[in-house]
């Protein structure tokens, strides 16, 4: 039976480290919106009626979640990695679907530092770093992070906030862009640097007093979502005491997910006492999340040669079969990343004969290959994985990446191609095409795919110059200017999608 809160409303925020993503960071923390005043009894949350979205329709929000992700795309370092794409994806869809969400139009994103932090942004913009999974313990862990960041957007904090302040956090919003784009462009920093903190000093004292109740309502429907999926709703508690307490060990700042998702002892209790108002489920290993941890903990080895040993270690050690497995094949990545080919092979052969259809490990073996330019043996263990797996995303896009390899650009861009009638907005699959094109001659195709690519990084301008040249190459065909053309304009009115 499915559990049901009530009304949907939602959030957005975050924050990054690096000089450019604080800059964008600041306006995402500031922007946490919230609902006005609600009881504490679930079954008193106010709902949330036409008037809401008469300020801040859910077009609006899909408008500006899409252009604040190619601001994101811009600024901060993304991961590309097919199979954690593919995993982190396929949870959220399925949290998703037992989640009262009614937009599902979903873009997830995450980003390339070893930090735990989540964040959800209007208009289905759904992020994790990949840190995340380093420091959760079980997949329902992850799952309950994510089904919170589900929950505030489910919940439309920043519409009934907007709606509440009768559009005031949209020119707050304007002028924290206005600010980011001044930094970012290099002219009249100090100016843009005085107006961020101008802007930032007035927003704040409103923001903050919302912010504790938006989280334990993300909280409660996210423990629910997590009912509902079948998910352990007892782990997003425990995650969030286990950085409750990891926050003493901290000498210098918490994680970013703590300065954005404050946790206090009051909050954990109450998600404790909700729990026990939830049906039980047992939290049961998953392989999946297992090989995943190991593959991100692989990346992030400060030491990769002592974590060779570290590996091996761990697989040797392990008490049952999932660490050992993982552990296994920790070791296999740790091997390829420090170029031992036949080494990493040799690990991996136990698990591809146990195992011989799971895509992670027909993946990695092509990797490997691929590794040693060894692409027409690459080429055979995908193509024999995706006669058993033809709907992999991962390997679609490795097979993709082969076939340029093998001078097979004709069928790398036909791949391509309709890899990206479904996923439009990954550039990933754009900067391929690009180079597919330019394999094959398609010098429009080339320009056309590149301005994509730029689009979607929030560099328009470069965006338009692209199709600029494949224009001049098309002065003969009408029915291709008329389109470049179109997605001239297109990407031109995209420029304004942020401001009010």
């Amino acid at each position: 039976m499915r559990i049901t809160l009530g009304q949907p409303y939602s959030f957005w925020r975050k924050r990054q480290k690096s000089l450019s993503s604080l800059l964008l960071s600041v306006l995402i923390g500031l922007t946490c919106f919230s609902a006005s005043s609600v009881g504490a009894a679930l079954q008193e949350l106010p709902s949330l009626g036409d008037s809401a979205s008469s300020i801040v329709s859910l077009n609006q929000e899909y408008v500006a979640g899409r252009a604040w992700l190619r601001m994101l795309r811009g600024q901060a370092p993304i991961v590309s990695d097919p199979l954690l794409n593919e995993y982190i994806t396929h949870l959220t869809y399925h949290l998703a679907s037992y989640s009262e969400l009614d937009q599902r139009q979903l873009e997830i994103v995450i980003i390339n530092n070893s930090a735990i932090n989540a964040f959800a942004v209007p208009g289905g913009v759904l992020g994790i770093n990949a840190g995340l999974l380093l420091h959760a313990e079980t997949e329902a862990e992850l799952a309950a992070v994510l089904a919170h960041e589900i929950a505030h957007l489910s919940q439309r904090h920043f519409a009934r906030n907007v709606e509440k302040s009768r559009r005031s956090q949209w020119t707050t919003v304007a002028a924290l862009i206005a600010s980011v784009a001044l930094l970012a462009s290099g002219d009249n920093a100090d100016a843009g640097m005085a107006a961020l903190l101008t802007t930032q000093a007035a927003s704040l004292q409103s923001q903050l007093s919302f912010s504790r109740q938006n989280e334990r309502e993300a909280d409660r429907f996210g423990m629910v979502t997590l009912a509902n999926a079948g998910k352990d709703p007892s782990a997003m508690p425990r995650f969030f005491e286990r950085l409750h307490k990891a926050t003493r060990t901290y000498s210098e700042a918490p994680p970013e997910f703590l300065l954005t998702h404050p946790v206090t002892e009051s909050r954990i209790s109450d998600s404790y006492n909700r729990v026990m108002q939830l049906p039980a489920a047992e939290s049961e290993p998953s392989l999946d999340f297992a090989l995943m941890k190991a593959r991100v903990e692989a990346s992030y080895a400060e030491d990769r040669v002592k974590n060779i040993s570290r590996f091996e270690i761990r697989a040797r050690m392990a008490k049952d079969p999932i660490s050992k497995t993982a552990a296994q094949y920790g070791l296999v990545r740790t091997l390829l990343k420090n170029n031992k080919y036949e080494d990493a092979i040799t690990a991996l052969k136990p698990l591809r004969n146990a195992d011989p259809n799971r895509v992670i490990y027909m993946v990695t073996e092509s990797e490997i290959l691929m590794a040693q330019a060894q692409y027409i043996d690459a080429q055979k263990v995908l193509e024999a994985g995706l006669a058993i797996v033809p709907d992999s995303y991962a390997l679609q896009v490795y097979h993709a990446q082969v076939l340029l390899r093998t001078n097979n650009p004709e069928r790398a861009t036909a791949a391509l191609e309709n890899l990206l009638l479904e996923r439009p907005s990954n550039p990933q699959l754009w900067r391929l095409l690009s180079e597919a094109h330019g394999a094959t001659g398609n010098i429009v195709g080339v320009h056309e795919a590149r301005a994509e690519v730029f689009f979607l990084h929030n560099r328009n301008d470069q965006a338009i110059q692209q199709l600029k040249y494949a224009l001049t190459l098309t002065k003969e065909n009408f029915q291709r200017s008329a389109k470049i053309k179109r997605r001239m304009m297109e990407i031109q009115k995209h420029k304004s999608d942020l401001r009010v």
